[in-house]
């Protein structure tokens, strides 16, 4: 969690994943293997009734180079309670 979280969004975190966005959603989840980080909504997401909905935009192998970069100014911009700014 943030330091300061903000305390008006209705974002919870933004993240990439460059291949299998499926596995990566898994180890979100909270069934991940070892040495591997995620949100672990297992753990906590039931107990305060979270509902998620979740939006995943797939591009073109050929724009991997362009994700990154813009993975930091998106996240400012949504402002999610959880991650990286």
């Amino acid at each position: 969690m943030k330091k300061n979280p903000p305390t008006k969004t209705s974002i919870l975190y933004v993240g990439k994943a460059e291949k299998n966005i499926g596995g990566r959603i898994y180890v979100h989840l909270g069934y991940y293997h070892a040495g591997i980080h995620g949100l672990q909504l297992v753990s906590w997401a039931k107990q305060i009734n979270l509902k998620l909905k979740l939006h995943i935009y797939s591009f073109d192998m050929k724009m991997c180079g362009y994700i990154s970069p813009l993975e930091l100014p998106l996240a400012r911009k949504l402002n999610p309670l959880i991650g990286k700014q």
